[in-house]
């Protein structure tokens, strides 16, 4: 077990020693999880690589089931375990990344053989911020041609936490810019779910079901937070859809030149 600690005050080391002398510490990059993640990687020597992030608790058998897998299907290369959180939600504002039924390469719980994770470059450290990444790594693997296997045993829990603010809906519409700029046929499908018709929803149904399921102003700031993230997705998509078009007339205008320049030189 490797621990790459990218904290940057209080560390892990000291209780490390004391509980579970038998792990390998090292101190992070801190340049964000995704080149935390690629560092922890670097350090590892097994064939397979399984990521499970700081703030989740693994069931007794989830190591076993991720164990038992890389016998049991031995044509996958990817596992995708279950991630559920604890509990109840009790305020609309609180997430957690659930994944219940599978499809959902979340970096929080997944296994990879060791030499695919190198060979397709690891995790994209070129995100504006830490969202998207993991969703980005599987786009890779796919166009590669490998799909993950989903596997309900191997579950952790991750706690339901607050949503983060104003600031990180700006920063995330940069990160969703920067993936579909990677990944241009997923750009309809971020502009359908944060276009102009997801506004409308969020006013007239999201917001309305909050307030009736949860009764307390965390639903307000529900509200707040999915116009704002609505708003600058909106805006990134369409100026990333303006750039493509000059660029891409730009490119049709160089590439008619040297005909132009081939029929003077005939005539």
């Amino acid at each position: 077990m490797i621990v790459a600690d990218d904290g940057t005050v209080a560390t892990a080391e000291p209780m490390l020693q004391i509980g579970f002398p038998w792990v390998k510490w090292h101190r992070g990059p801190r340049r964000g999880p995704a080149a935390n993640r690629n560092f922890g990687a670097s350090k590892a020597q097994g064939e397979w690589l399984l990521f499970l992030d700081d703030d989740c608790v693994p069931e007794m058998s989830w190591l076993e089931a991720y164990a038992s897998a890389t016998n049991r299907f031995r044509d996958y290369s990817v596992f995708e375990g279950q991630t559920i959180a604890p509990g109840l939600k009790l305020r609309a504002d609180h997430e957690s990344p659930l994944n219940l039924t599978g499809g959902l390469l979340w970096s929080c719980n997944f296994g990879i053989k060791r030499h695919l994770f190198l060979q397709i470059g690891g995790f994209d450290e070129g995100f504006p911020v830490a969202a998207m990444e993991d969703m980005d790594l599987q786009a890779r693997l796919q166009r590669a041609g490998y799909t993950s296997k989903y596997l309900p045993d191997a579950c952790v829990q991750h706690p339901w936490r607050p949503r983060r603010g104003a600031r990180f809906c700006s920063q995330l519409a940069k990160s969703i810019e920067y993936f579909t700029g990677k990944h241009p046929q997923a750009r309809p499908a971020f502009a359908e779910a944060w276009g102009f018709k997801r506004m409308i929803k969020i006013v007239l149904v999201e917001f309305p079901l909050n307030l009736v399921r949860y009764r307390e102003l965390s639903s307000l700031r529900v509200l707040g937070l999915d116009l704002i993230t609505a708003v600058h997705v909106s805006l990134r998509l369409m100026q990333q859809r303006k750039q493509i078009a000059r660029e891409a007339t730009l490119s049709s205008k160089q590439a008619d030149r040297p005909n132009l320049t081939g029929q003077n030189s005939a005539r």
